[in-house]
């Protein structure tokens, strides 16, 4: 489950970079990004995967790597370039929304904006953080807290994330 939402979010990515107009920046080859994706203090993680394209609005970059504790999952996804724009609009608006199963709201994470979403009854959730104007780190959880998940997202090198070319 936790591979398909990537592949969601990376193809989300693709149809807004579509839609976006010329290409104004570009997106460094994936391969000097997994090495940013670091090994998770008591989760057994995956390989990191990436690709590196050329799409109608410029190259895209993603990068995304599985982790598991346990009945805990951990999904993290790196996406660059103008595709990351259109997804970061929630995270550059300030929004606080609270339901009977849980929460969205937007907040800062190491010196960068964020949009946290919790669901209380599976303990799950997204993190999604701009690193960059062009660069979204997603770390998706299952089976963990809330905090536990922002203390893990908290764990990666966001400032290396926002300085890579």
């Amino acid at each position: 489950m936790m591979q398909r939402r990537a592949l969601l979010l990376s193809t989300l990515a693709f149809v807004a970079a579509a839609a976006l107009g010329p290409p104004a920046l570009a997106a460094p080859d994936f391969k000097s990004l997994t090495p940013l994706l670091i090994d998770l203090p008591g989760f057994d993680g995956e390989k990191a995967a990436g690709m590196t394209m050329d799409v109608g609005s410029g190259p895209m970059t993603t990068v995304s790597r599985q982790y598991k504790r346990g009945a805990a999952h951990v999904g993290v996804t790196v996406v660059m370039g103008e595709a990351a724009k259109g997804a970061l609009a929630p995270v550059q608006m300030k929004l606080s929304m609270e339901t009977a199963d849980g929460h969205m709201k937007t907040t800062e994470i190491a010196g960068f904006k964020a949009l946290e979403t919790y669901h209380d009854a599976s303990k799950s959730g997204n993190v999604l953080i701009a690193v960059a104007d062009a660069t979204l780190f997603s770390l998706e959880y299952r089976g963990l807290s809330e905090d536990e998940a922002v203390g893990l997202a908290q764990k990666f090198d966001l400032k290396a994330l926002a300085a890579a070319k």
